[in-house]
């Protein structure tokens, strides 16, 4: 793949991945964030070179790791949720990990847009066909009517994905905008308005808000009259 450099191939492999990963499972998706994660660290100590870390959005999460780790360890659920937000601080990591190697090769972004196009655009079409059908594309029914599942099977967290994902998808598409070719405009409008159908059909309202609310939020900053945000 010409976007990619030969220096960091495996690992922007597996960042391209990362979307796909949680769809399969969360350790598959744990799994790439581990090794993502201490290749970056290692890379740091290696260069020692820890500029990447001076950044605003760095110390507001810090802030933030450090007040939910002392709220549980002072909670009198302690044993049961002291040990999982301590590890709320590979978030972080792995973010930066990312930005590092986004910043080694711009050209990655475009790439992952590709990649989570595609990505979303199956999980999409699975689900509008298990909405349909009953069942998805690999044989996973419908376990309740009022909610769709796709890939996710029993798990039923198809919103909460993609409401999750919806944004940093439409995010990159009007960076990257002016860049595609106009049947790739035209195939990403399809996809985005139709992640938001969906998202509506999965009857997952927490999904469903925070989707609305953001798309609300983002029509708002358009460059527009009032009279057009309104409507």
């Amino acid at each position: 793949m010409k976007y990619l450099s030969k220096k960091y191939f495996f690992i922007e492999i597996l960042i391209l991945l990362f979307p796909a990963s949680l769809v399969i499972g969360p350790l598959v998706a744990e799994l790439i964030m581990l090794f993502v994660s201490l290749f970056f660290l290692f890379l740091l100590f290696k260069e020692k070179n820890f500029k990447i870390f001076k950044n605003k959005f760095f110390y507001y999460y810090l802030f933030f790791f450090i007040y939910i780790a002392l709220n549980s360890l002072f909670s009198s659920h302690r044993d049961l949720i002291f040990l999982d937000n301590i590890f709320y601080f590979r978030f972080l990591i792995f973010i930066f990990a990312v930005l590092f190697f986004l910043n080694k090769n711009q050209k990655l972004v475009k790439i992952f847009f590709y990649v989570l196009l595609i990505t979303i655009g199956t999980i999409v079409f699975d689900g509008f066909f298990q909405y349909f059908s009953g069942q998805n594309l690999i044989g996973y029914e419908t376990i309740r009517s009022d909610r769709l599942s796709g890939f996710f099977d029993d798990r039923m967290v198809l919103g909460s994905f993609l409401s999750r994902y919806f944004f940093l998808l439409l995010g990159l598409f009007f960076l990257l905008k002016d860049q595609l070719k106009k049947n790739l405009i035209f195939l990403s409008y399809i996809i985005i308005v139709s992640t938001y159908l969906l998202i509506v059909l999965c009857g997952e309202r927490s999904a469903f808000y925070t989707s609305s609310l953001g798309i609300v939020l983002i029509f708002l900053t358009f460059n527009s009259s009032f009279y057009k945000k309104l409507l």
